[in-house]
């Protein structure tokens, strides 16, 4: 989940950075893949294209921020993006089903965070019993 810094739109930046940053994208969609496939999961809906983005300044810094999200056809958030101005990366994407390999949890999401030169992630799990995961 991105905690919304602000939602006030960059000034003069807005034209220049409201197109999406095709190398971060490239790689935060390589690092899902990753994650993903070290797990057996097939799962394609991050490879699709974001349904909308948008610019967002920092209130405690003034750094323009690029965040990009994807909805399904309800307009319902499915993942999202977060780029900022120094370069570093949080995305994640739901993906909601079982484990293929462990039958004590479920796949909630792919996470992926850093830069895209350096890019670590994880599949978020969540315990199908109750009982916390080891």
């Amino acid at each position: 989940m991105i905690m919304v810094i602000s939602v006030e739109p960059a000034a003069s930046a807005e034209v220049a950075l409201i197109d999406e940053p095709l190398e971060a994208m490239a790689a935060i969609r390589a690092a899902f893949r990753l994650e993903c496939d070290k797990a057996g999961i097939e799962h394609q809906g991050f490879m699709a294209p974001l349904t909308e983005s948008d610019l967002r300044v920092d209130p405690f810094d003034q750094s323009v921020n690029w965040f990009g999200f994807w909805r399904n056809p309800l307009g319902l958030l499915l993942g999202s993006v977060q780029v900022r101005e120094s370069g570093q990366i949080f995305a994640e994407y739901d993906l909601t089903l079982m484990h293929p390999i462990r039958e004590d949890c479920f796949v909630e999401a792919v996470s992926v965070w850093g830069t895209p030169e350096a890019l670590k992630g994880e599949l978020r799990l969540m315990s199908v019993t109750g009982q916390p995961l080891t």
